[in-house]
């Protein structure tokens, strides 16, 4: 997940010798911690730097960019007649749990 220092860092080149960088996107796979969600959300608040907006987004965001732009997916056709396992699904929830 995006930690605290990351977004620090991130925000730190935004504001480096007088920026006037106002929006910034950060896009993490696995998410952000709630103290980097804390941190971004005082630094747009803050007056001291040009920074309007931060905009974050997570693995939801990248999964509807594939799906809308079809990336990274294959079409597949289930025949009739083949039905889902349903002992090898509910070991798979089993796992997953």
């Amino acid at each position: 997940k995006m930690t605290e220092p990351s977004i620090r860092d991130f925000v730190g080149t935004m504001t480096k010798s007088h920026s006037k960088i106002q929006y910034g996107i950060v896009i993490s796979s696995r998410g952000f911690t709630p103290d980097s969600k804390k941190f971004i959300e005082e630094t747009v608040i803050s007056k001291n730097n040009a920074i309007k907006e931060i905009f974050c987004f997570d693995i939801e965001f990248i999964t509807e960019l594939m799906i809308k732009h079809k990336i990274g997916l294959i079409s597949e056709k289930i025949h009739s007649g083949l039905f889902i396992d349903e002992d090898w699904l509910e070991e798979i929830k089993f796992f997953d749990s």
